[in-house]
C-alpha cells in the first residue's frame, strides 16, 4: 500500500469526533465568533456537566473561581447560573477567544496563558476552578493538571471533564492515580456523561480535591 492510499484508508475510518476536534481547532485559531454557534449546534452540554459537578460540592460562600481554558465564556455563563456569588477569572491561550469571553462582563480578569506551564496567578489563591472542553485531543493533555492545580488553595476543587477519547489515549486515569498517590488530590466524583448530544460523545466529569 502506498502511502497516499494509506492516508485515504485512514480517512475513511475516522469518527465523527476527529472531525469535530478539527472543527474546533479551526474556531480556535481562526474563527473564534463561530465557536459558539457550532457547540450549540452540537448539543454541547460539558459547560453545564462541570458547572453542576462543581456547584454540588462546593460550600464556600462567594467562591473565587478560575475558568481554566475559558474560551468564549461558556462555562462562565454556566457557572454564574449556579452560583451567581461567584467571583470568576479565566484564562485561555487564544487572545481572540479571550475577547469573546470579555463581552460576557462575567470575568473579573482574562489572561492570556498556557495550562501546560506555570499560570499568571498566585499559587493557592482560588477556592475552586472549572474547566470544560480544555482536556481533549488537539488541545492539552495531564502535564496541564498540576499548573490548575498550584493555583488552587489547600481544601479547594476543581471541576472539569476529559473526553473519552483523550481519557484513554492521553492515559488521564494513570496520571490522576500518581496525583492521588502522592497525596496531592482525592476525587470526590467521578461519574460518565454524553457531552456532545447530537453524536454521542462521552466524557468523564471529575470533581478533584486539592490537599
Amino acid at each position: 500500500m502506498t502511502s497516499s492510499q494509506a492516508q485515504t484508508a485512514q480517512a475513511r475510518k475516522a469518527k465523527p469526533f476527529d472531525a469535530v476536534v478539527q472543527a474546533f481547532a479551526l474556531l480556535y485559531n481562526r474563527l473564534p465568533g463561530s465557536y459558539n454557534g457550532l457547540v450549540g449546534a452540537l448539543d454541547y452540554r460539558a459547560p453545564d456537566l462541570v458547572a453542576e459537578a462543581l456547584a454540588a460540592e462546593l460550600t464556600v460562600d462567594k467562591p473565587h473561581i478560575l475558568d481554566a481554558g475559558c474560551g468564549t465564556g461558556l462555562t462562565a455563563k454556566a457557572v454564574m447560573k449556579r452560583l451567581p456569588d461567584a467571583h470568576l477569572d479565566g484564562f485561555d491561550l487564544s487572545v481572540k477567544m479571550l475577547r469573546e469571553a470579555e463581552k460576557t462582563q462575567l470575568y473579573g480578569t482574562l489572561k492570556s496563558a498556557d495550562a501546560t506551564q506555570r499560570l499568571p496567578f498566585r499559587n493557592d489563591s482560588f477556592d475552586a476552578a472549572v474547566s470544560s472542553g480544555l482536556y481533549t485531543l488537539g488541545h492539552v493533555g495531564p502535564e496541564a493538571l498540576l499548573p490548575v492545580l498550584a493555583v488552587i488553595k489547600p481544601g479547594g476543587l476543581f471541576a472539569l471533564n476529559i473526553y473519552d477519547a483523550a481519557w484513554e489515549k492521553l492515559r488521564f486515569e494513570e496520571a490522576i492515580d500518581h496525583l492521588v498517590a502522592d497525596s496531592l488530590v482525592t476525587v470526590r466524583t467521578l461519574t460518565k456523561a454524553t457531552h456532545f448530544g447530537r453524536i454521542g460523545q462521552t466524557c468523564r466529569v471529575l470533581v478533584l480535591d486539592k490537599h
